[in-house]
């Protein structure tokens, strides 16, 4: 088991992690197989994109942790879908569980 924020190695992931922490705020990395984690809850290795089928479901369970985290506003970082095809079933998950609690989604494009 390692902390999300290491499983999930990509460089603009730890920095990202940094930065929300500097500013005091939640930082959550949206799994394909966990939903929405915080970045020191540690998870096991796994290989699992989030599916078609899966969005509503996976929807549900984040919008309980929106709510739990308290949630009011969305900053999402991303690479384009040009780039990576699999975000958009991403951002159709936090889209769908954030509209249905009224919480703005802004999405950053970012690179690599």
């Amino acid at each position: 088991m390692l902390a999300a924020v290491l499983r999930y190695r990509a460089p603009r992931i730890t920095d990202l992690c940094a930065a929300a922490k500097t500013a005091g705020a939640q930082f959550g990395i949206l799994s394909g197989m966990f939903g929405l984690i915080g970045s020191d809850e540690p998870i096991p290795w796994y290989e699992h994109l989030l599916l078609t089928t899966e969005v509503a479901d996976m929807a549900t369970r984040v919008q309980a942790t929106l709510q739990r985290w308290e949630v009011d506003r969305i900053y999402w970082h991303t690479v384009g879908a040009k780039k990576d095809p699999n975000v958009a079933r991403y951002l159709d998950v936090m889209r769908i569980a954030a509209g249905d609690l009224r919480i703005p989604v802004n999405v950053v494009l970012i690179d690599g």
